[in-house]
């Protein structure tokens, strides 16, 4: 176990989510990739053959905290498989092939499978690269070594999106895994923080979550709430790698 981890049982403002790094892969930055990608994924199938129905899909950074808000309205598969293709024509591509990285743990493998298929049937080959969850941290993590990342955070504060969404959490020791920026976000963010009232921070943090998702930095897709997990220490923040 590294040194900078605990084993704890907790409940967690959390949630598992692919993180797209378009520093690696520029592909990943076509609006219309994300989109697509984000489609197909089949949360429900996840949720029902995995956890038994003991796990939430969620749609932002907020995790189970946002979902209160309307559902987005998704392209269906054969619109995505429209866009894959054009996509290909417009690169001058046969194939698109993307990696994902995760830790070695038995349902993100499982889960990631179902991810592999969904985007095989949209036209979209996916490697994928399974490593420990300390070699995925110091390898991978700590350099941005990845494409996509299939990972989990925990909100410390379930409104405080800063170490995970601020662009000054870009790297390393910040923990922005889609190494996202955006202006308007990092001044919400930062207001939440410096706002007092819970219902006036609620709505800044939920104007910064809808700015996200539609961006689609990241595919958010579920939650488990009562986990046992291995929580890693990266300067004040923590994130979680293990169920």
């Amino acid at each position: 176990m590294p040194a900078n981890a605990v084993v704890s049982q907790i409940a967690t403002p959390g949630y598992y989510a692919l993180f797209m790094n378009a520093n690696l892969n520029p592909i990943l930055k076509e609006t219309g990739l994300r989109t697509a990608l984000n489609a197909v994924v089949d949360k429900r199938k996840i949720i029902e053959e995995i956890f038994q129905n003991q796990a939430e899909a969620v749609t932002g950074p907020l995790g189970r905290w946002g979902d209160e808000q309307e559902t987005p309205t998704e392209p269906s598969l054969e619109e995505a498989k429209k866009t894959i293709a054009n996509l290909k024509t417009k690169l001058k591509q046969e194939k698109i092939e993307l990696t994902i990285a995760l830790p070695k743990i038995d349902f993100l493998e499982k889960a990631v499978k179902i991810i592999e298929e969904n985007w095989l049937a949209l036209g979209v080959e996916t490697n994928i690269i399974s490593l420990s969850s300390s070699e995925l941290l110091n390898n991978v993590v700590k350099t941005n070594n990845y494409e996509i990342l299939l990972f989990g955070n925990i909100l410390q504060d379930p409104l405080d999106l800063f170490p995970f969404w601020h662009s000054s959490e870009r790297f390393y020791p910040g923990l922005n895994l889609a190494l996202y920026k955006n202006t308007k976000v990092d001044n919400l963010i930062e207001k939440v923080r410096q706002t007092e009232d819970k219902y006036e921070r609620a709505s800044l943090a939920k104007e910064a979550e809808n700015i996200i998702i539609k961006e689609k930095p990241a595919i958010f897709l579920f939650t488990v709430p009562y986990t046992s997990c291995l929580i890693y220490r990266m300067g004040k923040t923590n994130f979680f790698a293990l169920l």
